[in-house]
């Protein structure tokens, strides 16, 4: 943790001396210090100090290039706002920069800086592509998205059902993006049903208003998580499955009721953090061994063998 803390006093005072010699440029020189001092870390397999490096290496990139667009925009030196070509340069550069980190260095939070980048890269390109914000980049790409990502995370976990490998790192951190995503989408349907109108309540009275539809699309929702989480063993998605679990009683139950809504939401996200491997063991048992054999395991084997039966 020292250490960490020391590479991250270092790279803030050396991004601002080079930034008085080289202005933009500073940024280039503090992520190409940050990777190269990377590899020292990484074979002595200090995760922390890896994590804030590749901070430094993004980071200093994303500098350089916004450093870059203002020099080429004067516009935007002068308080214009930031257009999609501009956003797409950033997210881009920064897309890549984590992906060098990542197949260097194979830190499973680079992966996942890399797909984070990607989805709002690939939003801002949808801009540029229809030429304003639209249903391509608030719903069809995000979705598309969190789909690619959430069938490479079963990929990954159904490649490595004993978790012996960085694979399911790389499983974990494409479920929470791609959950998270998705959960987007589930919102704004959940939204269509509950408020009437605008897209996302703007008043009290909207804000107030009791749904039973909307409660069945957040069930719904919910179930979908739940039943995804027990499959891969990924209680994260289950807990942000909890969510819907909120809406689903909140849009039932109404403004008024809202403490009961959050406490009972609160202690079913206890119970499924607490017993999750109970939880799932005992509901895994309804399987076809087949099928079981195919899905991560809660108990490793020492051999690390993968059952054909």
């Amino acid at each position: 943790m020292f250490a960490a803390f020391a590479i991250l006093v270092v790279l803030a005072g050396l991004m601002i001396i080079a930034r008085m010699f080289v202005g933009s440029f500073a940024g280039l020189i503090v992520a190409a210090l940050a990777f190269a001092v990377s590899a020292h870390f990484h074979a002595r397999g200090e995760g922390i100090p890896l994590m804030v490096l590749l901070a430094g290496s993004v980071f200093g990139i994303a500098d350089m290039s916004l450093g870059l667009i203002t020099s080429i925009d004067t516009g935007v030196a002068e308080g214009a706002p930031f257009e999609a070509e501009h956003s797409a340069i950033m997210f881009g550069a920064a897309a890549i920069t984590a992906a060098a980190f990542w197949l260097a260095y194979r830190l499973p939070l680079a992966f996942a800086v890399m797909m984070a980048a990607i989805l709002v890269l690939g939003g801002e390109i949808a801009i540029i592509i229809v030429g304003t914000p639209s249903t391509w980049n608030f719903v069809m790409w995000p979705t598309g998205f969190a789909v690619i990502s959430l069938a490479l995370a079963c990929w990954h976990d159904m490649s490595d059902v004993y978790r012996e490998t960085s694979r399911s790192d790389v499983a974990f951190w494409l479920h929470v993006i791609g959950g998270i995503t998705i959960a987007g989408q589930f919102f704004l349907l959940y939204e269509s049903f509950a408020h009437p109108g605008p897209p996302i309540a703007t008043s009290l009275k909207q804000i107030t208003m009791t749904s039973p539809a909307a409660s069945c699309v957040a069930m719904m929702a919910f179930l979908s998580y739940f039943i995804y989480a027990v499959l891969f063993d990924r209680v994260s998605m289950a807990l942000i499955g909890t969510l819907f679990l909120k809406f689903t009683l909140f849009s039932l139950l109404g403004l008024d009721l809202f403490a009961i809504s959050l406490t009972i939401t609160g202690i079913v996200a206890i119970i499924l953090a607490a017993m999750w491997q109970q939880i799932r063991g005992g509901m895994l048992q309804v399987l076809p061994l087949i099928a079981r054999a195919q899905l991560p395991r809660t108990a490793p084997r020492v051999d690390g063998k993968r059952p054909v039966e």
